[in-house]
Formats: structure tokens, sequence, C-alpha cells
């Protein structure tokens, strides 16, 4: 995996040629004032219309770091990265670095999913999951009843008239007599 840490503004962020998954590593130390607010990437490719937050970003250690995907690079050109602080929902600093994606001769036809493709298939597959235990808990919850029913039908039931009170009685097992 390549590594790029990004110390000044004018350096451009290489993400790697087109197609590339998880190839390149970004890594950017947050200035301590940008900490008051919330820290957030937007990535704009030379196609798009509106900026997108990729999915291989997170922050550890006061270090935002970028994990590029093939989503990210899949539009040969330049771009924009800009990092943002945001706080109470206003940009309270922001750096922009230009970005590139090199042609690859290997993919040059290669039709890559948009960003929000895999958050698709991630929402998918956890929605799949929770069906799948939902569904297991229902049986569960039925099986549970029908034992709750078969235990209810061993006793008789019935209100003392003179005391007010519930008498319980247990049914013979092999005709359901008292």
């Amino acid at each position: 995996m390549r590594y790029q840490r990004i110390t000044n503004r004018g350096e451009p962020i290489k993400l790697g040629y087109r197609g590339e998954n998880d190839a390149t590593l970004i890594a950017y130390d947050i200035p301590d004032d940008w900490l008051e607010g919330v820290v957030q990437l937007y990535v704009l490719r030379m196609s798009d219309t509106a900026p997108y937050v990729p999915n291989g970003f997170y922050i550890e250690d006061g270090v935002a770091y970028w994990r590029v995907s093939s989503a990210d690079t899949s539009v040969v050109g330049n771009g924009i990265a800009q990092y943002c602080s945001i706080k109470n929902g206003v940009i309270i600093k922001t750096m922009t670095f230009k970005t590139i994606t090199e042609k690859s001769a290997s993919n040059s036809d290669v039709v890559v999913p948009a960003p929000q493709k895999s958050i698709l298939d991630a929402s998918l597959e956890a929605a799949s999951e929770f069906a799948t235990q939902a569904q297991t808990a229902a049986q569960s919850a039925s099986a549970s009843a029908q034992k709750a029913e078969q235990t209810l039908d061993r006793f008789s039931f019935a209100v003392d008239e003179s005391t007010g009170q519930l008498v319980v009685t247990e049914r013979d097992n092999a005709n359901g007599n008292i």
C-alpha cells in the first residue's frame, strides 16, 4: 500500500491509478485548533456535480486518514479534497488540496460504482442480518408461546365464589380430568 502524508497546502494528493482499491492511504495531521469542531473530508472528482464523503475516511490520534477506494479513483484527472472543521453546523476551518487520479492501461474501460454503492451494499447487508435476527427471534417467541400454551393446558382455573380467590388445579395428564 502506498502511504502519503500531507504536509503542506500546495502538495497534490496522488490517489493512484483509475480503478485502484485500497492501494493508497493518505494521512493529514489535524491542527489542534481544528479539534474543537468535527473534522470531515469532502471530495469532488473531475466529473462530479456535488462533493461526497469518502467511505475510507477516519480519524485516529489526531490524524485524518483516507483509505482511497475504487470509487475515489473511478474518474481520471484532477479533483479537489477539502478537509473541514465544522462546529454547530458552521465550517470554522478548511484546507483544500488538488487530487490526481492517473489513467491505468489495464482498466481504462472499467466501470466503477459510485461511492454511495458501498454504503448501500453495507446497508442492505445490515438489513438482511437484521431480518434474519428478527425471523429467528419470531420463531423463538412462537416456540415459547406454544410451550406456555401447553403448560397452561395442564391446569384448570376457577374463582372460588366464597373467597373471590383464584383456584388453580393441575389436570390429570392421562385423560384431562382434574
